[in-house]
């Protein structure tokens, strides 16, 4: 056993956290490396480096967040040479399978660091429990892009294996493991799996990479959305859809299996809501991710300018207003009050349907309104054609504009409801 203190980077993050149980289990002395740390330590501060490197006898390398990250590259290098300059015997370092960015980090830890040892990872099989994934599949769904890909999800508990392995035992040096599941499994085969394993109905729900990046950004910004996705569009390629020996080569045993994992995670109550411990006869709905298209979001903005734009005329100048369909009105105070009324409402309503753009949460009321508003605008003139006789062309235009907006709004909701109608959560079992 080694006397020097392992620091672990993302020491609170699910590998970090994974990683320092294992070695605390096996007598070591743990160094965690996070903000909140007893000597802190920050990537963003070069500064706090020095205090947790010192004395150090290897150190796991969590680089956050993400490589492809503007300066990542540059922070890396300087870490690198910091922990060279310590005298850090041993150095693990985890990177995603198959990203470009990824192997420049990689390679740069190499120059400096050449017995460093590379944890080439694929997808979390903790993203569906404990991860970015958990509340969708608490949802009944999991809304994911790339098509039929398949990847070979990994349990983080045989990469913390792997990795408290590479930092106390020296025959890892310079090594290089990928570290895979033991089977390619399609995101409807894991919602399968998931569904065994919690006793709910769980659906793998295609979505397209504007969506994916949709959700990415009203969740964590545009620039976090941006990288995430281009990673996402770069690896969901099918270059990654091949299993390794990675795991048996570094530690002697298999990797586990999703399913079993699933099960395992289910039987600890990953996914039993709190007012719901584990009866198999109560049912909890949540409410799914809304996540809008660029389509959607188009439609939505058509609607509510038109509807904006037409209630303010109505409201602040009703005379030109109807002069533009060729109707004179009087100068009777009551009739343009009663213009005028009804016009700062249709505005009002525009108002809420722009809202509904910029505020997810009130995306589906909003495109409800704009539904509603055009349809009943269409009918009272449908109905008034059919009462009052033909109106001019200038009438027949607007009841044109009305019909397609309505029905664009609508065929918009459709799209969206084909999608989730089965979102509905099962019974939990877990």
């Amino acid at each position: 056993m080694q006397s020097q203190p392992i620091l672990v980077t993302g020491a609170t993050g699910k590998t970090g956290s994974r990683i320092i149980s294992r070695l605390k289990g096996r007598g070591h002395e743990v160094r965690p490396g996070s903000r909140s740390s007893a000597t802190p330590f920050d990537w963003d501060r070069p500064d706090t480096w020095s205090g947790p490197l010192e004395g150090a006898g290897a150190v796991y390398i969590c680089f956050q967040p993400d490589f492809a990250f503007p300066g990542a590259l540059e922070t890396l290098s300087s870490f690198a040479e910091a922990v060279a300059a310590a005298g850090v015997k041993r150095v693990v370092m985890l990177t995603g399978r198959g990203e470009p960015h990824a192997l420049q980090g990689e390679a740069i830890l190499q120059r400096i660091c050449p017995s460093a040892t590379i944890l080439r990872s694929s997808w979390f099989a903790q993203n569906f429990s404990e991860g970015s994934l958990r509340d969708a599949v608490m949802s009944g769904f999991v809304p994911m892009p790339g098509g039929d890909i398949r990847e070979p999800i990994i349990d983080l508990d045989d990469l913390a294996d792997v990795a408290a392995a590479a930092l106390t035992e020296d025959r890892h040096a310079g090594q290089i493991y990928e570290l895979t599941g033991p089977r390619l499994m399609s995101f409807n085969e894991i919602a399968q799996a998931l569904s065994e394993a919690t006793g709910r109905t769980i659906q793998h729900l295609p979505i397209t990479f504007e969506e994916f990046h949709a959700e990415l950004e009203s969740a964590a910004g545009q620039q976090f959305a941006d990288i995430v996705t281009a990673i996402a569009r770069e690896t969901f390629d099918g270059r990654n859809a091949h299993v390794t020996g990675g795991v048996e080569r570094a530690i002697g045993r298999p990797p586990r299996d999703f399913a079993d994992f699933a099960k395992r995670e289910a039987a600890a109550g990953a996914w039993r809501t709190p007012d719901a411990p584990a009866s198999p006869n109560l049912s909890n709905e949540r409410k799914p991710i809304m996540t809008t298209t660029w389509y959607q979001k188009l439609i939505l903005g058509i609607a509510g300018l038109t509807a904006l734009m037409i209630g303010a005329a109505i409201s602040l100048a009703p005379n030109a207003f109807y002069a533009s369909y060729g109707i004179a009105l009087e100068a009777n105070p009551n009739l343009l009050s009663e213009l005028r009324a009804p016009g700062a409402n249709l505005a009002a309503l525009g108002l809420l349907m722009l809202a509904g753009i910029v505020r997810s949460e009130w995306f589906a009321a909003a495109r409800m309104i704009a539904i509603a508003v055009f349809f009943a605008f269409a009918t009272g003139r449908l109905i008034s054609w059919s009462l009052d006789g033909t109106p001019d062309i200038s009438v027949q235009i607007a009841l044109a504009v009305e019909l397609v907006i309505g029905t664009l709004a609508a065929l918009a909701y459709s799209r969206d409801h084909q999608g989730r109608r089965n979102c509905r959560q099962a019974p939990n079992t877990a």
